[in-house]
């Protein structure tokens, strides 16, 4: 019986025990962080920071809003730019929204982290009639 484990392969044979050490990997985990701003009409923009420039762009940046049940749900999505910057324009309704970005896979054992930003409340939007 093989089995691999965290600690190499494990090879059992007739009473036998045989352990090989796990293969070395070098593992570069790359912090992430994301902003957002909402302002006017509900214009949605920020920016993804990265102390490595791959981590910074591109990101598809997943706006959500907390729905009334008080889970979060997709509004939009969004490709940042060279420079990890965002801004898209969003349907105008008042909550509370968060912009994310998932954790990526540059390569073998490098990856970008996965980010939340604060959650930014977007008040009732009141429209004047004269």
């Amino acid at each position: 019986m093989i089995r691999n484990l965290a600690i190499g392969t494990v090879l059992v044979a007739a009473g036998f025990v045989a352990v090989t050490p796990p293969a070395f990997a070098v593992v570069h985990n790359h912090h992430s962080h994301v902003t957002l701003r909402l302002s006017g009409s509900l214009v949605a923009a920020g920016r993804v920071y990265s102390a490595t420039a791959e981590c910074r762009a591109p990101r598809t940046v997943i706006i959500q809003r907390r729905g009334d049940g008080g889970g979060w749900q997709l509004v939009e999505k969004v490709t940042d730019h060279v420079g990890g910057s965002y801004q898209l324009t969003l349907q105008d309704e008042a909550g509370d929204y968060r912009a994310f970005v998932k954790k990526s896979e540059l390569g073998v054992g490098v990856t970008c982290g996965g980010a939340t930003s604060h959650v930014v409340h977007h008040p009732v939007t009141t429209v004047r009639t004269t």
